[in-house]
């Protein structure tokens, strides 16, 4: 029997790939700042909105995928009716479909195979381990004393930094955090030039931005808003407490509307979707007695251990066609098992230039589970995965994003 190539198993699951170069989170913040020059070109019909407006206003609702919000029509009255009067575009998010590669791409317009940081746990050469990237700290606590003594600083993540155009254009720049997540070194760093402002309810957002419209000036601001995704980790992307927080996202789309702003647009998208995954449906690898012994050791001989996350597991292995074959015996019809050089090939990770940190930090192998499995490896005893939505592979209610005007 002919093997299908990766994107005859693409397209076999049905799964999505990222739309770089057009509809796709790394191509939003130029788009917008194409609109708010003037430029006459075609833009997506959101975009083309924000054409003779001095602000703009863009959420990032983190986990609110466009398949998520499909089904709650009734409980989202705002994002229908922006569907129904055409301010509704389908976009994609990257691949992986990880909050880390997804907002960093849209921060700085690079795909994946360019920025390099591709995952929240992913194995960092310098370090020697795998670190979860945003907190910028070890996974294994056991491991923090030695990775500080390293004395690393968040810039070895990515390769590309925040989109110039705004700052050189002498817009105003805002972003803003939940106060818990505000100061964060890798956030300082990567959105240098921009101010930093935190928040505790979006009313208080609401209000910093009914004070600067129709003040004169021009400006961005990027509202960051993380509690869909919580919610969705927490109890599922099917729950009613998943669906109450989309429900608050739709309310300040409201009120944003209702707020009597003139010179404003506000656009909705999302880095990500999510999909529900039971825990009692994750495989943990370390489990097959053989695993590991084709795994690549690192310069202290140690394993390099599979990272990602349990919906696009990383492996580095010197042995990639005895994996292969072993992993999709054990796993069958449960994932794919692709070939790193493949799915470059494919252009799953992008179209331009690659990263010398990418080329690293892609591994061999990635495990893709199917719609409702995870896979995982336990770096320690209490390494699991609790968590009933997950995201990073290639489902479409991972992959497919919205992006939605309210004026």
């Amino acid at each position: 029997m002919r093997r299908l190539s990766l994107d005859e198993t693409l397209r076999r699951h049905g799964w999505a790939k990222p739309d770089y170069g057009g509809n796709c989170i790394s191509s939003i913040l130029p788009y917008v700042y194409r609109a708010m020059k003037g430029d006459t070109g075609a833009l997506p019909d959101a975009m083309g909105m924000c054409r003779g407006r001095n602000n703009v206003v863009l959420m990032v609702a983190d986990g609110m995928g466009l398949n998520n919000i499909g089904g709650h029509e009734a409980h989202l009255p705002h994002i229908t009716a922006a569907g129904r009067a055409g301010r509704l575009v389908p976009f994609t998010t990257v691949f992986p479909s990880t909050t880390a590669a997804a907002l960093t791409s849209l921060y700085t317009s690079c795909d994946p195979s360019t920025h390099g940081l591709l995952e929240w746990y992913l194995y960092i050469d310098e370090a020697g381990t795998v670190i979860e990237t945003l907190p910028f700290r070890t996974h294994n606590s056991a491991e923090e004393a030695e990775f500080r003594k390293r004395g690393l600083g968040v810039d070895i993540l990515s390769e590309c930094r925040m989109f110039g155009g705004f700052r050189e254009a002498g817009f105003d720049f805002t972003v803003f955090f939940p106060e818990s997540i505000l100061h964060s070194d890798f956030s300082s760093w990567m959105l240098g030039g921009a101010d930093l402002k935190g928040y505790q309810s979006l009313e208080e957002v609401l209000q910093s931005l009914q004070e600067r419209d129709g003040g004169g000036g021009r400006s961005l601001a990027i509202i960051y808003h993380p509690d869909v995704d919580s919610s969705g980790h927490l109890y599922g992307p099917s729950s009613e407490e998943y669906r109450g927080e989309m429900e608050l996202v739709d309310s300040f789309l409201g009120e944003f509307s209702d707020s009597g702003m003139r010179d404003s647009i506000l656009l909705l998208t999302a880095d990500h979707g999510q999909v529900g995954v039971p825990p009692e449906r994750v495989v943990y690898l370390e489990e097959l007695e053989w695993f590991d012994s084709l795994l690549k050791r690192n310069a202290e001989g140690r394993p390099i251990l599979p990272y990602g996350s349990a919906r696009d597991l990383i492996i580095r292995t010197h042995s990639p066609d005895e994996m292969k074959r072993k992993l999709l015996r054990e796993l069958e019809g449960r994932c794919t098992v692709a070939e790193t050089a493949a799915m470059v090939q494919s252009g799953l990770f992008g179209h331009g230039s690659r990263a010398a940190s990418f080329e690293r930090r892609a591994g061999d192998l990635w495990i893709l589970p199917l719609e409702g499995e995870g896979v995982w490896y336990r770096h320690f005893d209490d390494d699991t995965v609790e968590l009933r939505g997950l995201h990073g592979g290639l489902t479409r209610d991972e992959m497919m994003i919205p992006l939605l005007a309210v004026v």
